[in-house]
């Protein structure tokens, strides 16, 4: 008598286990879909295929809307800079490396002179591409 309740509480506390492990494999299932869901709706997600931008590189709008990326300077007094607007993650990655190295070594005032100097060079290569009709789109 007594081995069989046993045997009834052991095959009880398994299956129990078992539900339990069931659950949350249903709960983490559902988590996942809802998370690709929500990533796929978002701008960031649908227009660069990317889960989330990287640290320091914000969407931005060039003519139509999250068309284009940014880098974003952080100054010393905590103020932010953007930096010239790009087509490319990697190119805004690539202006945050660069003008973080002029900070470093010269300061905010000569990163902000580097960052509107690049500024400068993409919107006048954007506008010279415009009126390029080789380019033009």
């Amino acid at each position: 008598r007594r081995e069989i309740l046993r045997e009834r509480f052991e095959t009880r506390r398994k299956v129990e286990v078992r539900r339990a492990a069931d659950k949350r494999k249903r709960a983490e299932r559902l988590q996942a879909f809802i998370s690709s869901a929500l990533q796929k709706k978002s701008p960031v997600w649908q227009i660069w295929k990317v889960a989330e931008l990287p640290g320091g590189v914000q969407l931005a709008t060039l003519r139509l809307e999250h068309d284009c990326v940014c880098s974003v300077l952080t100054l010393h007094d905590g103020s932010v800079r953007p930096g010239p607007l790009r087509k490319s993650i990697r190119e805004a990655e690539t202006d945050l490396a660069d003008l973080r190295a002029v900070q470093r070594s010269r300061g905010d005032e000569a990163a902000c002179a580097e960052l509107e100097a690049r500024d400068l060079q993409a919107m006048t290569a954007f506008f010279a591409s415009r009126l390029d009709p080789r380019t033009h789109r």
